[in-house]
């Protein structure tokens, strides 16, 4: 069995992939978006350990590493009865985690560890759980934004290695290989070979090797080496992760925008949560009372020979939206939602049709999300089980663009707990990692998928040498942009409680995405005398862990924070801790909205601990006063603990508490849910005194009240809100007059000031009976065009309104300006008439209209047309355009013409081909920057070192640009990785294109008569 351990110098790094479904790739010609990732050739050393009597090794580097960088270790051994036991790296604050693991039957096991944006490194030290012969390969990469996709694989051939499915543009693979000394040593095959060695030719020893490739478009990569051809010594084992070349988004908040899903709430609990000598029933989760019209999710895995009923507070109806039950193991995962809750859901029950047996496995997750129909909202589900390393639950065919999926996986082992812990669970490259456990051996998955259409979801779970089988569900829910309720000021995003099983010579390590400023761990057990104390928490960031002020080790809980500050957004934290001989119960907060100055203390306001008291000795007597803090400030928040009291807690008393600990109907002991430990938290609205009062259940049996409690709480600041900027809008007309016979052009300038970045976002012109469509600034500027005869005869006022972007949102206000234009009559009747036929086009065509143009009274000369879109659905994305330039003659013999009217549209655009909308703003930039590549060509061959210069500075002030600007948009393809991956279509588009829905177009006739006679004639245009 596999021990993983971690802590300081220990464990396996994992970076949360902040994710979003397919990434894009620049349409630059050949260029590729994003080129950062770099093998690092100084530091590339393989060691060897041959020896199976001894079971460690330090590896010195042939050159330190360089701080920042991502240091990946493959780690090939021989002896499958021995494990890794810690893999230390030089620097106190190097973080080695586990990405994949695997053996291939009894002969030899391959590991893949990584230091994501690791200390510098002079060496590292392997260590084995006992005498084997290993391999030790230490790889170094620059330019690494987040880590990806895993794969493990095993076989029987000359070709050790794996395939796995990148996600964007020069992402990069990087396998680890174990194969017998007697196959010898690997030689390159797919990709490049970085280093190879072995500690003998027979086949009692091992050869491991680190290989890696990279390609300039997404898709299949592999990553292989070669070795002899021998049936009795060819066998080997394989993983690999991917390096990924940028950061999306997550839609995880703070991470968000109005237009799509958020999810603005998270809650998970242990796995093994029942009472162990009982049958309690009616399991309550509390959470901070729900925004109205939000979408809420719960996910149960439970005893599948139990049915669940779900119900909350305020009367919720609870549908159910896919279940799956592994037969073998009789444990069944089911998601459940409500579209459209009512404010202040605030308390779920779960309810199994009969009480559960002691120790039985019973875990729930709990979403809220905004931004989602409010009726009617699922839009499919699937589910599978039985399943291991890349899970997949079967392909969801959406229907609506914009879908939020949810993914879900969790292990259908009776006893989660009693398994050294696996190594890290990755997303999928179209997804952000919402949660994960490596202990109770759970992990959930968020992503938006940009258009509808089929999409198979994946958790990689490939560093679990237990090989347990796994349920995965996933449910899709339908968008609606602005719906529901995003948080405001501080917020806790994500709670997860966490049961450490003891082990006292390991480390503990935690998992823990964080998208908000602060981090708050939570536990009612003390730091002496009993059996949680957690010595030396860090994180693999190298943030700075303080312990709140405590008294008396004994008696007082432990509260741990960390002040993220600004850089937080997006990070995945491995916090680590070596905790003491048992136990260490705990909840962890993710807290979005924190202050961000003052260092790794900055967000802190009042603490409190050391507030002894003792419990009422009367049945079901409750604590009053453990503890009570004063806040330093208002619209903060305080999170506390209390530890021991006659339980279980079952409330607070203490009005808008959020009570943060599950407890059930009829429990009396104290295990790790029901214990007398109460953990809750407050938003603040004042700086009143705030007195914590817990309401206790006193179990039977036991005496009533009269023991010792002891509290405490931190207070952590909320953010300033940023003071926004109202711009200035200038608004310039052609022309002051005209008559209805002629256009206008109008030009718009916004200027944010004062040094302020250019604002981004739209324009769009009404006055005079005519509104205009958005128009997209362009380097703060834009040009809107009004067709003749458009405007009302007399003074016109033209107002222009700007609606900043998600980019420009925190920073600058709407605002507007107006300008005047006078419109006088042509001086003539219209002596021709117009019609035009209605038009139907899905996004990304074309479509045609004829214009007939018949003469009213004997008029004869030509006619000029123009057309435009006057009119279109609310909130309209890439509108159509419209082209009819030219001219049609009439006269005596001629009293009827027609013409042609085209519309074009934009169609959905993937990761492949486009940046999603928001990026859409530099896209006019970037043409000036090939045309620049271009004229590189021209350069004599004789002058080729100054060209290659010019090139490089060229490439990266292009990335450059690329890098601000704005958040994507994902779906689309799962990964696959050695024999078991898979993929998800659905094409992953980061554009929906043009809005379904009915345009209005107007075209334009202007006579060539003196009078320049101008008639009009509209049409619509369906945009399926």
């Amino acid at each position: 069995m596999a021990t993983w351990p971690n802590g300081r110098n220990h464990g396996w790094p994992r970076i949360m992939v902040k994710t979003f479904f397919i990434l894009a790739v620049l349409s630059l010609a050949s260029l590729p978006a994003h080129a950062a990732v770099a093998w690092v050739s100084a530091s590339h050393t393989a060691c060897t350990q041959a020896s199976s009597g001894d079971s460690s090794q330090t590896c010195t580097l042939k050159s330190s590493t360089t701080a920042g960088n991502d240091v990946i270790v493959g780690v090939a051994w021989e002896n499958t009865s021995a494990t890794i036991a810690n893999l230390a790296g030089s620097a106190p604050s190097s973080f080695f985690f586990l990405y994949g693991a695997t053996c291939n039957g009894a002969s030899e096991c391959v590991a893949t560890l990584i230091c994501h944006k690791c200390a510098a490194q002079t060496a590292v030290t392997t260590t084995m759980s006992a005498g084997t012969a290993f391999v030790t390969t230490v790889e170094e990469y620059s330019g690494v934004q987040v880590l990806g996709i895993t794969g493990a694989n095993t076989g029987s051939s000359t070709t050790p290695g794996l395939t796995m499915t990148t996600g964007d543009a020069n992402d990069w693979t990087v396998c680890a290989t174990a194969s017998l000394g007697s196959a010898g040593i690997p030689t390159a095959s797919m990709g490049t070979l970085r280093d190879a060695n072995g500690t003998g030719t027979t086949s009692s020893d091992i050869a491991g090797a680190i290989v890696d490739n990279t390609a300039s478009s997404a898709g299949g990569l592999s990553c292989t080496d070669t070795i002899a051809s021998d049936p009795a010594s060819d066998t080997w084992a394989a993983t690999g992760v991917e390096l990924r070349s940028v950061t999306p988004e997550t839609y995880i908040w703070p991470d968000c925008d109005s237009a799509h899903p958020c999810v603005v709430h998270h809650i998970d609990t242990v796995a093994a949560g029942t009472a162990e000598n009982e049958t309690p029933n009616g399991f309550k989760i509390t959470t901070v009372p729900s925004s109205a019209g939000n979408l809420l999710t719960l996910t149960v895995t439970h005893v599948s020979t139990k049915t669940v009923t779900v119900s909350d507070n305020s009367g919720g109806n609870w549908q159910s939206a896919v279940t799956t039950t592994n037969a073998g193991d009789e444990i069944e995962t089911q998601v459940l939602y409500v579209c459209g809750a009512a404010a202040g859901t605030n308390v779920v029950t779960v309810q199994l049709g009969e009480p559960p047996a002691p120790g039985e496995v019973l875990q729930f997750s709990y979403n809220e999300v905004s931004g989602i129909a409010s009726s009617s909202c699922l839009d499919g589900a699937t589910g599978a089980n039985g399943l291991t390393g890349d899970l997949q639950p079967g392909s969801i065919a959406t229907t609506t663009s914009g879908d939020l999926v949810y993914n879900f996986g969790e292990e259908t082992y009776n006893y989660p707990e009693q398994d050294n812990p696996i190594g890290w669970v990755m997303p999928d490259d179209n997804s952000a990692l919402l949660m994960e456990n490596a202990w109770d051996k759970f992990a959930s998955q968020v992503s938006v998928q940009a258009v509808n259409g089929a999409y198979n979801p994946t958790l990689y779970v490939n560093a679990d040498l237990n090989a347990r089988n796994w349920n995965s569900v996933a449910a899709a829910f339908k968008p609606s942009a602005g719906a529901g309720t995003q948080p405001s000021g501080i917020h806790i995003t994500r709670i997860m409680h966490y049961y450490n099983p003891p082990l006292p010579l390991t480390p503990a390590w935690l998992p823990f995405p964080s998208t908000g400023n602060a981090i708050v761990i939570s536990s009612a057990y003390p730091s002496s005398g009993y059996e949680g104390d957690m010595t030396g928490v860090g994180d693999n960031q190298g943030d700075t862990w303080t312990r709140t002020p405590f008294t008396v080790a004994n008696d007082d809980p432990q509260i741990y924070y960390t002040c993220l500050g600004s850089e937080a957004g997006g990070r995945d934290l491995t916090i680590d801790w070596l905790p003491d001989t048992g136990t260490t119960h705990m909840i962890v907060y993710d807290i979005a909205g924190a202050k961000t100055s003052g260092g790794s203390t900055g967000c802190v306001g009042a603490t409190v601990n050391s507030n002894i008291g003792t419990q009422p000795s009367t049945a079901n007597a409750s604590i009053i006063g453990a503890p009570v803090i004063t806040p330093d400030a208002s619209n903060s928040v305080i999170i506390a603990v209390n530890q021991l009291g006659i339980g279980p807690p079952s409330g607070s008393l203490t009005p808008n508490v959020v009570f943060a600990s599950i407890w059930a109907t009829g429990m009396t002991d104290a295990t790790n849910w029901d214990s007398g430990d109460c953990y809750g938290y407050i938003y603040t609205s004042s700086t009143s005194p705030i007195s914590f009062d817990w309401q206790m259940a006193n179990a039977n049996g036991l005496t009533n009240g009269g023991s010792a409690y002891d509290g405490a709480a931190i207070e952590i600041l909320p953010g300033a809100a940023a003071a926004q900027t109202t711009p200035a809008v200038t608004v310039t007309p052609s022309s002051s007059t005209i008559t209805t016979a002629q256009s206008l052009s109008v030009a718009v300038t916004v200027s944010g000031g004062n040094g302020n970045p250019t604002p981004t976002g739209s324009v769009t012109l009404t006055g005079g009976g005519y509104t205009s469509a958005a128009t997209t600034l362009s380097g703060g500027s834009a040009t809107i065009g009004i067709p003749a005869g458009s405007l009302a005869i007399g003074s016109d006022t033209l107002t222009v309104t700007y609606t900043p972007d998600s980019s420009s949102s925190s920073i600058y206000n709407s605002a507007s300006a107006s300008a005047s234009v006078t419109v006088t009559t042509s001086g003539a009747s219209p002596t021709y008439s117009m019609t035009a036929t209605a038009a139907t086009v899905a996004p990304g065509g074309s479509a045609t209209s004829t214009v007939t143009v018949s003469s009213t009274s004997g008029y004869a000369g030509t006619v000029t047309l123009t057309c435009a879109v006057t009119a279109q659905p609310t909130g309209a994305n890439d509108p159509p355009t419209c082209s009819a330039t030219q001219s049609v003659t009439l006269g005596a013999s001629t009293t009827s013409a027609t013409a042609t009217a085209t519309m074009s549209t934009t169609a959905a655009s993937s990761s492949d081909l486009a940046w999603p909308e928001a990026g859409k703003r530099w896209g006019k930039a970037s043409g000036g920057a090939v045309l620049g590549l271009l004229v590189l060509l021209w350069i004599p061959a004789r002058r080729r070192r100054w060209r290659s210069m010019l090139g490089f500075l060229m490439v990266a002030t292009i990335l450059g640009s690329i890098a601000g600007c704005g958040t994507r948009e994902g779906g689309g393809s799962g990964g696959s990785s050695g024999g078991g991956g898979g993929s998800g279509g659905g094409g992953g588009a980061t554009n929906p294109g043009t809005t379904a829905g009915a345009y209005t177009i107007t075209v334009t006739g202007t006579g060539s008569d003196p009078a320049r006679t101008v008639a009009t004639t509209t049409f619509t245009l369906t945009v399926n």
